[in-house]
């Protein structure tokens, strides 16, 4: 039998990983909208022939896509 001081510390971090859990899943949008913001940026920058800046742009999007999906994994 668990120690009752032991057991409610237990329980608090349970809670804690479900309410960290739950937050993560909420924030993803803030991933999707990032890599929709480097997207454009990429857009532009081919658009005005700076080749090397798009190419680094959607790279960056690429990584913002992958952490979101990655995060809203996380809420399941």
């Amino acid at each position: 039998m668990q120690r009752p001081d032991l057991q409610r510390r237990t329980g608090n971090m349970r809670a804690a990983s479900c309410v960290q859990s739950q937050s993560m899943g909420k924030t993803a949008w803030i991933w999707f909208v990032g890599c929709a913001a480097w997207i454009v940026d990429g857009a532009v920058q081919i658009h005005v022939h700076a080749l090397v800046h798009a190419r680094l742009a959607f790279t960056v999007a690429l990584l913002f896509l992958v952490a979101g999906l990655f995060y809203r994994r996380q809420k399941q």
